[in-house]
C-alpha cells in the first residue's frame, strides 16, 4: 500500500496548479516588451508573485521537514531507552544532532517568513477592494489574524512586556510545527490576571474543551487561534494582550491550507484578467 501524500505537498501542488492558470501574468522583466498595465494590473501581478514566493517558501518548509524526518530514522539507531549517556562531540550521532539543530532553526526561519508573505498578500488586496469583496469573510478573518501574529510577534515585538522566547514543539514526524512565544518564565501577576479575565468572557465563543483548558499557554493559543469569533472590544483586548506577552504559532500546514483557499478564490478571477479588479 502506498504511503497517503502529505498534506502539506498536497496543499504545494494544488497553489501550483492554481498559480499555472496565471502564468501569463508574471511580473514585467526588464527584458519584456509587453504594455505596462496600469495601476491595478500591477498590484494583481504583485499579488501573483506573492503567491508564488509564498509557495516557495512552503516548498522549503517541505523539504526541510522530509530532512528531519530522515535525520530522526537515522538517530532512532542510537537511542538508548532508560539510559542517560554522554555523547562523544566527535561521533557520527553529535553530527547528525548538529544537523537536526540547523534544520529546526532553519524552519523556525521559515515558519516566520510565511507571516511576512501573508502580510504581503494583505497589502496587495488592501489596494484591490472589487478583488477583496470576493473573497470569502472566513479567509479574510484568517488573513488578519496571521498579520496579527507577524505585526506583534515577527516584526514589531517591542510591544512585548516580557521575553516571549522562541521555543519550539512539534509532532513526532513535523507535521505539526509551532513557535512558542510565550514567556517562559510564566506570566507576571497582573498579565495572569488579564488573562483568566479574558478567557471568562471568551469562554461563550469556545467549545466545551476549549472552555475548560486550564494550561495558561494553551489559554493564549486558543484566544488567538478563536480571534474571530469575539466581538469588537474582546478581540481589541485579545489582540493587545497577544502584542504584550505574546502566543503561540500557527503551524506551516495550517498556513499552506489557508494560502491553497486563497489561491482557488481569488486566482480564478485574475486569469487572463488585464488590468481589471
Amino acid at each position: 500500500m502506498s504511503r497517503p501524500e502529505d498534506p502539506l505537498r498536497q496543499h504545494i501542488l494544488a497553489i501550483t496548479r492554481a498559480l499555472h492558470s496565471c502564468r501569463d501574468r508574471a511580473p514585467i522583466g526588464p527584458g519584456n516588451r509587453q504594455r505596462i498595465p496600469g495601476k491595478h494590473g500591477l498590484v494583481q501581478r504583485l499579488l501573483i508573485q506573492d503567491l508564488q514566493e509564498a509557495t516557495v517558501l512552503l516548498n522549503l518548509v517541505y523539504k526541510v521537514t522530509q530532512g528531519l524526518r530522515a535525520l530522526a530514522r537515522q538517530l532512532e539507531a542510537f537511542d538508548s531507552v532508560g539510559n542517560s549517556r554522554t555523547i562523544d562531540p566527535a561521533s557520527p550521532e553529535a553530527a547528525l544532532w548538529e544537523q537536526h539543530f540547523q534544520l529546526i532553526s532553519e524552519l523556525k526561519v521559515l515558519t516566520k517568513a510565511l507571516y511576512e508573505w501573508v502580510y504581503h498578500i494583505r497589502e496587495d488586496l488592501e489596494s484591490l477592494p472589487t478583488l477583496r469583496a470576493r473573497i470569502p469573510k472566513t479567509l479574510l478573518s484568517l488573513l488578519e489574524r496571521y498579520c496579527t501574529f507577524r505585526k506583534s510577534l515577527v516584526t514589531h515585538k517591542t510591544t512585548l512586556k516580557v521575553h516571549a522566547g522562541a521555543g519550539l514543539r512539534s509532532s513526532k514526524d513535523y507535521a505539526k510545527f509551532e513557535i512558542l512565544m510565550v514567556p517562559f518564565g510564566g506570566l507576571p501577576e497582573t498579565a495572569g490576571k488579564e488573562l483568566n479575565a479574558l478567557y471568562g468572557m471568551a469562554k461563550a465563543h469556545l467549545d466545551p474543551a476549549e472552555a475548560a483548558e486550564k494550561n495558561i499557554f494553551e489559554r493564549m493559543a486558543i484566544l488567538y487561534r478563536r480571534l474571530s469569533l469575539f466581538p469588537g472590544p474582546l478581540q481589541q483586548r485579545v489582540k493587545s494582550f497577544i502584542a504584550q506577552y505574546g502566543t503561540i504559532s500557527d503551524t506551516p500546514s495550517d498556513i499552506a491550507e489557508f494560502l491553497d483557499e486563497f489561491a482557488a478564490a481569488v486566482l480564478p478571477h485574475l486569469a487572463g484578467k488585464h488590468g481589471r479588479a
